[in-house]
């Protein structure tokens, strides 16, 4: 489809971190048709800044009628829904794109009530697209993050190579489990606010297993052009976790009652 002053798809891929929302996105910025922003409202300035990278204003601006946006990102204390309009979902050039969409983490927009309005205005917004990522192994994602923390590695490029743990690393069972409670009821809220939305769901694991699959599937609902995109990124080397933790067996027990017993073999 081409593409008018207003004639494109807005969409947000919505995720928590271990979900493989870089994988998806990286991939989704190598799209010709698409403007894919990434984590516009992390709380630290500097990442903002290092993630407002996906614009390019052509050079044959202006558009008439309409106002050339400040290359910039989020700032604190700004009118988060007015950012989004005026810096990220502004009119675009005929033919310039057929979606734009950003990444937003659940912990995002959530440090004070100015920013907190994001959430309202997407919930109101009906035609925004939600891309949905989650894990269904919960304790998956937390062992992820522990991992990345321990080597310092949040990302693994094509060409990187794998850190590996030094030694087991001990997990705090309830530290655990209010991740996995935390990340379960935002899973579940945001299925709720967005139930009106243009919506779909992908797992990690259904990622991970078929990519291109799920490619095929985020581009049919953004209405964009279906192309084969690069993977730009490779997964995290998760080992059997009975080796990488060192009290695995406490977690099994701590666990054995719990709804996430099934995470734990």
């Amino acid at each position: 489809m081409s593409s008018t002053a207003s004639d494109f798809t807005r969409f947000v891929l919505l995720a928590h971190p271990r979900s493989g929302s870089n994988m998806l996105a990286l991939s989704l910025q190598k799209h010709p048709r698409i403007r894919m922003y990434l984590e516009l409202f992390n709380r630290h300035s500097e990442r903002r800044q290092h993630y407002f990278c996906a614009d390019q204003v052509p050079a044959t601006w202006p558009l008439q009628g309409t106002v050339k946006p400040a290359a910039r990102w989020y700032q604190d204390e700004e009118d988060p829904c007015a950012f989004l309009e005026n810096a990220v979902f502004y009119p675009r050039l005929q033919g310039e794109c057929d979606a734009v969409g950003y990444k937003l983490f659940y912990q995002h927009a959530r440090e004070n009530p100015n920013i907190r309005r994001l959430w309202k205005y997407l919930e109101d917004s009906k035609e925004i697209v939600i891309v949905h990522l989650t894990r269904s192994n919960l304790f998956h994602a937390f062992l992820s993050s522990r991992i990345a923390m321990e080597t310092g590695q949040w990302m693994i490029r094509s060409a990187d190579k794998r850190a590996d743990l030094e030694q087991p690393i001990r997990i705090d069972p309830e530290q655990c489990g209010q991740s996995m409670r935390f990340l379960a009821n935002q899973r579940d809220r945001a299925k709720a606010m967005f139930s009106g939305h243009p919506y779909l769901e992908i797992s990690y694991e259904d990622l991970t297993a078929n990519f291109s699959s799920a490619l095929e599937q985020v581009q049919a609902i953004l209405r964009t052009p279906n192309m084969r995109l690069p993977v730009v990124t490779k997964k995290q080397r998760l080992l059997d976790p009975a080796r990488v933790v060192g009290n695995y067996t406490e977690l099994v027990d701590y666990f054995r009652s719990s709804p996430y017993a099934e995470f734990f073999h």
